[in-house]
């Protein structure tokens, strides 16, 4: 599975994580969170949007 259909399944899962908190499920090995970020963000650009994204006190959950 891709790094956008985990981020998807992970979501579905549990409802509501920042992408750091993604990153830290999906790839536990140090690494950046870019690779989460970016399939969020593809996810964010479907026509329907498949997530959602809300910021609160300066933190962007999905």
């Amino acid at each position: 599975m891709d790094t956008r259909g985990e981020v998807l399944f992970m979501l579905a899962q549990l409802r509501l994580a920042t992408s750091r908190q993604l990153k830290a499920l999906l790839l536990p090995h140090p690494q950046d969170t870019d690779h989460v970020r970016r399939a969020l963000r593809n996810l964010l650009a479907e026509t329907p949007a498949l997530v959602g994204r809300t910021n609160r006190a300066q933190q962007s959950y999905w």
